[in-house]
């Protein structure tokens, strides 16, 4: 009996239901995943690099030698160094966002976002700008002996070239990272419950440790980390401080000595370390869950007047003004007394090529983010749907969907990481298989030209631009890939049409973000760059190194002013 096509009850096929996935033009499923795969690859490449380095014949005697020598001292100072850092940005960062969460008093919506500032100095600038200025023969400490006829071992002054001194220098540069995150912590929940904790009895004290603290615990020791990590991959400031880490050991054992092997095994050592530190703050992460607070709940901030208001204006003041308008205020200080070797040859190519290499780094980093973020994403969806249509009979194994959803995006979270690896690991890590590729091709491609520069920048900054495209990737609803599928919109047509203006905005800022940091890395590109190349940050190292100091405050404030623009809108973006 033919089917009635009038009768309402009669099924009539759906193509897009019933559309089989294997017809799927192979193109729009191996050249994206092919992406995927290079990102893997290029993650890859630093960690095989570091190992063979490591394991290469003879190497067994510079680890022997490294071990008894100079290991021990690399690690104490590593160690007491990223401790120090840790207990001052904790100290620093979590203060100022509660008070500016906590309270309203005058200033309170310009400390807001002014305490993001210091972040727009890079510590290897403070550091030369600062300690230049209370060094024996600075201006201060001369002023001081003229003043009081003191001479040498008269009084005492604090030393900045030393562990303590790089500390505070540290935490005043890097405290931002754990103000951010605490103070979206304390918004979310910690106000709401200290005040549920305050009618239960609690006195402010009580209520700020057994409530508030616990609640920013995650948050806070995950911004200390990420301060300890970029404290351990710094070169510029320890190396002027003349402290001895793990990073200025690789530095020196490949550069000053030729052994390439020892640098290795210490950036093998670094990197373990770094992971460790990865791993705790993913853990945090997962442990950081509470429940959102409800809209149109939000606690009232406790009005502060009087002596109250000028104590806590103080407070939030005091790390601005040591973090970023004395660095500045040196900085242009320092300016003035190189007027007429401003404006250098040098210098403009400083400019040309952090221009050209910032925006390459950006321009690669987004578009390996979009291509690898939507692959999984939307293979995800199509293997999922899979997986159910042919184990729909058996119930019991559909949890192998969500095993392929883990491991599908677990493949882009490790891609993300790579910005937990140190500039000078990578560096290291990437010229043996880079030399490699160069002596299998007819001409040197990579060694000794911008290209390993870029590829350093692209694998070092992936996690930037990831982190800032997955998430407004998670707010778009799966029911938009549902739809570009049954429509037949794919590959480059469904990019343009559907996901770029949705992405847009995140892909923009990211875009930004990792040009900043380019421009700020220092390790990788000192190390990769191509002869007669520099960029502000390596000339500002160079001029630095040479004591030419008042020359590098300008390369140096160059820096300091393009990195205000992202930190400005990223602060004024949280109020």
């Amino acid at each position: 009996m033919q089917p009635n096509r009038h009768n309402p009850k009669t099924k009539v096929p759906n193509a897009t239901a019933n559309r089989d996935y294997k017809n799927v033009p192979t193109s729009h499923t191996v050249l994206p995943w092919a992406i995927v795969v290079i990102g893997v690859a290029l993650l890859a490449l630093p960690v095989i690099g570091l190992i063979a380095a490591a394991f290469e014949p003879g190497a067994g005697r510079a680890w022997s030698g490294f071990l008894t020598q100079v290991l021990p001292g690399y690690a104490w100072n590593s160690l007491v160094l990223a401790l120090g850092v840790a207990a001052g940005t904790i100290a620093l960062g979590t203060g100022a966002a509660w008070i500016v969460e906590r309270y309203d008093f005058f200033g309170r919506n310009v400390f807001a976002w002014a305490l993001m500032l210091p972040l727009a100095i890079p510590a290897y600038v403070s550091a030369y700008a600062v300690t230049d200025f209370l060094a024996f023969a600075g201006p201060l400490q001369t002023a001081l002996r003229g003043a009081f006829t003191w001479q040498k071992g008269d009084y005492w002054f604090p030393d900045f070239f030393s562990l303590g001194g790089a500390m505070v220098l540290f935490s005043l540069a890097l405290y931002p990272y754990v103000y951010f995150l605490a103070r979206d912590a304390f918004a979310e929940r910690g106000l709401q419950l200290v005040d549920a904790a305050r009618t239960l009895g609690l006195t402010p004290k009580q209520a700020w440790w057994r409530v508030a603290l616990p609640v920013a615990r995650p948050a806070v020791i995950g911004g200390a980390l990420l301060a300890v990590m970029e404290t351990l991959a710094d070169y510029g400031a320890v190396s002027y401080l003349n402290i001895e880490t793990f990073t200025v050991g690789v530095f020196r054992s490949w550069f000053n000595l030729g052994n390439k092997a020892a640098a290795a095994q210490l950036s093998l050592l670094l990197l373990v370390f770094i992971g460790v530190l990865v791993l705790v703050e993913m853990r945090l992460r997962k442990q950081a869950r509470f429940t959102p607070a409800r809209a149109g709940h939000a606690p009232r901030r406790q009005r502060v007047r009087g002596l109250g208001a000028a104590w806590l204006f103080g407070l939030c003041a005091l790390p601005i003004a040591l973090g970023f308008i004395a660095p500045i205020a040196l900085l242009a200080r320092l300016l003035v007394r190189s007027t007429e070797t401003l404006w250098t040859p040098a210098l403009q190519n400083a400019i040309f090529d952090s221009l050209r290499l910032g925006a390459g780094a950006a321009i690669g980093c987004c578009a390996l983010v979009v291509a690898s973020a939507l692959t999984i994403r939307r293979s995800q969806r199509r293997l999922q749907r899979r997986l159910q249509r042919r184990l729909q009979h058996r119930l019991q194994h559909l949890s192998g969907t969500e095993a392929l959803q883990t491991t599908s995006s677990a493949i882009h979270k490790t891609l993300a990481l790579a910005y937990s690896v140190p500039g000078a690991v990578l560096a290291v890590g990437l010229l043996t298989p880079l030399a490699f590729l160069d002596r299998a091709a007819p001409s040197p491609w990579f060694t000794g030209t911008m290209c390993a520069v870029l590829l350093g920048c692209i694998i070092r900054f992936y996690g930037v631009a990831a982190n800032s495209i997955d998430a407004a990737l998670a707010r778009i609803p799966r029911s938009v890939d549902d739809a570009t599928q049954a429509l037949g919109v794919r590959g480059a047509q469904a990019l343009r049409e559907v996901y770029f203006p949705l992405l847009k905005r995140a892909a923009g800022s990211a875009l930004l973000l990792v040009f900043v940091d380019t421009l700020k890395e220092l390790p990788a590109t000192l190390s990769l760059r191509p002869f007669n190349f520099d960029t502000l940050a390596t000339l500002t190292h160079t001029l630095t190194k040479d004591e030419r100091l008042a020359e590098a405050a300008a390369p140096s404030l160059i820096i300091v002013a393009i990195c205000l623009v992202p930190i400005w809108v990223l602060a004024r973006g949280r109020k």
